[in-house]
């Protein structure tokens, strides 16, 4: 048995698959768990990390329908979303040079402290989580991974 998924003789491609995205999707939880727990003063919900990491990728002058498309989300959402992060003191909005119009939305030394800080607890979680695995299987398993994820 290996953690809670019963071994079958004749386990199939079918079979295993279901298995394996069970397992991977309970690892992704369990390392956002044990971040989210030890989370300082600076609190950030899951969505505002996920659009500090997108400022982050996308790198500033970011206009607001960037941020929303990178995210996946409507322009009123990403303006909620902004409002929010922006009233935490995360981001700020600043008027494009170019198109007096135009807003861009920047991360704030708090925004880049806190992803700073999130970073070393999922690091933290995750060497906690992996330690167990030689060197090699963790080669191994970064490997497949990334085979995946290509």
């Amino acid at each position: 048995m290996t953690r809670g998924i019963p071994r079958v003789a004749g386990d199939t491609p079918d079979e295993l698959a279901p298995q394996v995205a069970d397992l991977l999707h309970s690892v992704t939880h369990r390392l956002r768990r044990e971040a989210r727990a030890t989370q300082g003063a600076h609190r950030a919900t899951w969505t505002q990390m996920r659009a500090l990491r997108a400022l982050e990728r996308l790198r500033p002058p970011v206009r607001m329908s960037a941020l929303a498309e990178e995210l996946h989300i409507a322009r009123r959402s990403a303006t909620s979303l902004v409002d929010d992060l922006e009233s935490s003191g995360f981001v700020r909005r600043v008027r494009d040079p170019d198109d007096r119009r135009a807003v861009t939305v920047e991360s704030t030394a708090a925004g880049r402290r806190v992803m700073i800080e999130a970073g070393e607890r999922r690091r933290r979680a995750t060497v906690g989580m992996l330690g167990t695995l030689s060197e090699a299987e963790l080669r191994t398993l970064r490997d497949i991974l990334g085979r995946l994820v290509e």
